[in-house]
């Protein structure tokens, strides 16, 4: 998973890059890469967080304190950064007992890395997740 930092407030978007849907808050995000576990409740203004799926990738977007921002990039197969290699292989929607309803997206690095494994499971608790799973299903299968 790509992870940019920069302060300030700016576009996490690319140039040219098309927005194909967006949820603009969310309950909790969960990454789990074994031995590496995160579980993340946002609390606006102190910290919140915005997911983006768009023609080239799933992005999560965090902003702390309307300064520091934390950019997670997950990229479709072919569509990718050169300086980024974490492809998307697999999504998913389901229910947790805590935050409900969650997108489930999982990455495939090409080597592990110190603390954490080659597969990276994020998980973005959202209200109706449907939408979301079918445009990143499609871009998994090289629809437009």
């Amino acid at each position: 998973m790509g992870m940019r930092f920069c302060f300030g407030y700016r576009s996490p978007l690319l140039p040219g890059e098309t927005v194909l849907a967006t949820v603009p808050w969310m309950p909790a995000v969960r990454f789990l890469s074994p031995p590496t576990f995160r579980y993340v409740v946002p609390v606006p203004p102190l910290w919140f967080a915005r997911f983006f799926v768009t023609d080239r990738r799933a992005l999560l977007a965090t902003t702390m304190l309307w300064l520091l921002r934390q950019d997670f990039s997950q990229w479709f197969a072919g569509r990718a950064d050169p300086a980024d290699d974490e492809i998307i292989t697999d999504v998913r929607i389901g229910r947790g007992r805590t935050a409900g309803s969650y997108l489930q997206i999982t990455l495939l690095a090409p080597a592990s890395q110190r603390l954490r494994s080659r597969e990276l499971q994020l998980r973005v608790y959202m209200r109706d997740p449907e939408l979301l799973s079918r445009l990143i299903r499609n871009a998994i299968n090289g629809e437009r």
